[in-house]
């Protein structure tokens, strides 16, 4: 396993509403999956398959909290 040391570069974030959210939610998966229909899921997965090792390398995996001052 390589460790990662340094500034990011890049951070994807992706705001939940409290903590519940971030665990797995059938209710939700569900109505994602009737908008996503089985064509686009075949296609984007070939894709992703095929191209997305080359694209970037997943350096690790945070969790954190922020602060928003008003």
């Amino acid at each position: 396993m390589q460790v990662w040391r340094g500034d990011f570069n890049l951070m994807l974030v992706v705001k939940f509403p409290n903590t519940a959210a971030l665990g797995p939610n059938k209710a939700r998966y569900d109505a994602f999956m009737v908008k996503f229909t089985e064509e686009q899921a075949d296609s984007t997965s070939e894709y992703a398959q095929k191209n997305y090792p080359g694209m970037h390398e997943i350096a690790g995996e945070y969790l954190f909290r922020g602060i928003t001052i008003k």
